[in-house]
């Protein structure tokens, strides 16, 4: 695996966490989320991206194989993860059901979001080959502004699957990454614009935030899916292409233990996805005192870390059972 990839991988896991570790009691309902999560929102959208980056066409069209391996190295773990949470959380009785629905533990959304996008291979490829291929680009954002705004603005109520199971809020990140790998589109875009466009789009971003903020819907003041957050996100995901493209990574230059460290970091980021939740629940109850931003962020970065590396080691070959 390119190790650039595995890096981009590190910096989203940092990303995941800190959007489920920021929000404590010693913040929670304040600004200060609406501050920080327009650097940290673009944690889902670069791993589907990068999902995307890595699938390559096929010529005969064929992509049962790619479909079955995907799947199957994700399903086995998410049924045993998504177990023990029901355990946790005491829904056995309902445990099939939430399963379906990511119930069991609600991050979980992203797994049935990337089934959906794998499924939805041959598709992606048959639009980007087909003279509406443009039509894919309009998806992510003619959904979200249709399901989310559109419901704000009549006061709507929406459960499963439109509060971000369903693919259509993110394919442009996974059509974004395909298009890119393959050849569909072809950037003229400076480092120094790009550079520029996502520091605009941040400050867009905290804009429409604390607009929401002040308008007292906190959810969509932090959310990743408002129209500046996916923006924000589909720049993030460009810059993060230019810099795998522009060759592979030598861990021995500087900074040294800050490569090394995320890299292992994206080596381990599933593993690290599917448990850092029950981490944060042991961490809550056993060291509360910990619970505050970002001493917390760090622990569990650390912890859950050193869990997956200590729970590979101890499976070896059966690791994968449990997405280690």
């Amino acid at each position: 695996m390119n190790k650039k990839i595995q890096i981009m991988r590190g910096l989203s896991i940092i990303a995941v966490i800190v959007i489920h570790t920021y929000n404590t009691n010693t913040y929670a309902g304040g600004g200060y989320g609406v501050i920080i999560r327009p650097f940290v929102n673009f944690a889902v959208g670069m791993f589907i991206f990068l999902s995307g980056y890595l699938t390559k066409e096929n010529e005969n069209g064929v992509y049962r194989d790619i479909i079955y391996r995907r799947i199957k190295k994700i399903i086995i773990p998410y049924i045993i993860w998504s177990f023990i949470f029901a355990v946790v959380n005491r829904r056995i009785n309902t445990f099939i059901p939430d399963v379906f629905m990511s119930k069991c533990n609600g991050i979980y959304y992203f797994i049935l979001v990337y089934i959906q996008m794998v499924l939805l291979i041959p598709v992606t490829f048959k639009l980007l080959r087909s003279r509406f291929s443009k039509l894919g680009w309009f998806v992510t954002p003619v959904s979200i502004f249709l399901i989310r705004y559109i419901s704000l603005w009549f006061n709507l109520e929406l459960g499963f699957p439109f509060q971000g199971e369903l693919f259509v809020f993110w394919f442009g990140f996974y059509y974004l990454g395909v298009s890119l790998k393959n050849g569909y589109i072809n950037l003229q875009l400076s480092k120094k614009c790009l550079t520029n466009l996502c520091l605009f789009s941040l400050v867009i971003q905290g804009v429409e935030g604390f607009i929401w903020y002040w308008m007292g819907n906190f959810d969509m003041a932090t959310t990743q899916l408002k129209m500046s957050s996916i923006i924000t996100t589909g720049l993030f995901c460009i810059r993060a292409y230019i810099y795998i493209e522009a060759g592979d990574l030598n861990l021995n230059e500087q900074p040294v233990i800050l490569k090394k460290f995320l890299k292992v970091l994206g080596d381990n980021s599933f593993g690290i996805y599917l448990c850092h939740m029950l981490i944060i629940r042991i961490l809550n109850k056993l060291v509360p005192m910990a619970n505050v931003f970002p001493i917390n962020a760090i622990f569990v970065i650390m912890i859950s870390t050193v869990c997956v590396m200590m729970a590979h080691r101890i499976l070896g070959k059966y690791a994968y059972v449990i997405g280690v």
